[in-house]
């Protein structure tokens, strides 16, 4: 969709202290802000879980090194007491679900 969406922290605490659980986030479809090392995105996994977590590395694995289907990013979360590596599947383009540019903490 090409418009902002509001999100719901979950009560998982992972996002702590940058984020506090139930904390209220504005995101914008990617398409109006990079989702780069970081920001914080809103996604998708591929086990239909929505996730929100802090973009750690981006890369992109096609063949030429730009093609936008090769592009993905490694993500995680802020709280080292909860979150101990990066999350262990890559997120690819089509499961961002937005870039936050807003949250009430």
């Amino acid at each position: 969709s090409a418009v902002p969406s509001f999100w719901t922290v979950g009560d998982t605490g992972s996002m702590r202290p940058s984020l506090e659980d139930g904390a209220v986030l504005l995101a914008v479809p990617p398409a109006f802000c990079a989702a780069i090392p970081g920001r914080i995105i809103a996604f998708k996994s591929l086990n239909g879980k929505d996730y929100i977590h802090r973009v750690y590395q981006v890369g992109n694995d096609s063949p030429s090194g730009t093609d936008a289907a090769g592009w993905w990013a490694r993500t995680k979360g802020d709280n080292p007491a909860v979150t101990w590596d990066v999350d262990p599947l890559l997120v690819r383009a089509d499961q961002i679900q937005g870039v936050v540019i807003w949250g009430s903490k």
